[in-house]
């Protein structure tokens, strides 16, 4: 068991992004980089507006996404990219909706949303940095699935042999 846990943990590790950035008591949001290089974004949010923060991106009161690149920059997105009214979880490089639509960043900064089976989202049992443990309905069984958000964005559903996910 705990050599599965060990290569588990390594496996999700090699996806995993660090805290990109921070925002200071006066707006100014300070990004790094994934060599350790520290940035000032010239970018500003009121720290009373934002209403979400995660590893890769804000999201402030308008609902509008900020997301960071892998060099330290910061992007605004456009205002047909605006955040679900309602988000429930968030990760460093994913947040996920009310009704399960998933979203996500990759390590240039761009922005993803889910494809249309989103209901694999809707039952979240824990969440992590970059990784969900989810029910799933196959065969009209429900299993618990490790999908884990790599750093192109995409949702990869991992098996781990010896890896009892309701033991997690």
């Amino acid at each position: 068991m705990k050599v599965s846990l060990l290569i588990c943990s390594l496996f999700i590790s090699s996806f995993s992004f660090a805290q990109s950035m921070f925002v200071l008591n006066s707006g100014k949001v300070i990004t790094i980089d994934d060599q350790g290089m520290v940035f000032d974004s010239k970018g500003t949010v009121a720290p009373d507006q934002v209403r979400h923060l995660g590893g890769r991106f804000i999201i402030d009161q308008d609902r509008r996404i900020r997301t960071i690149d892998r060099a330290g920059n910061i992007y605004t997105k456009e205002k047909d990219d605006k955040s679900p009214i309602k988000v429930e979880h968030l990760g460093d490089n994913y947040f996920v909706s009310k009704f399960g639509r998933i979203f996500t960043i990759d390590e240039n900064g761009y922005l993803y949303e889910g494809e249309s089976k989103e209901r694999e989202y809707r039952n979240i049992k824990l969440k992590g940095g970059n990784f969900l443990i989810a029910e799933k309905k196959i065969d009209s069984q429900k299993v618990l699935v490790l999908l884990v958000v790599n750093h192109f964005g995409k949702v990869l559903e991992v098996q781990v042999p010896g890896l009892n996910l309701e033991n997690v």
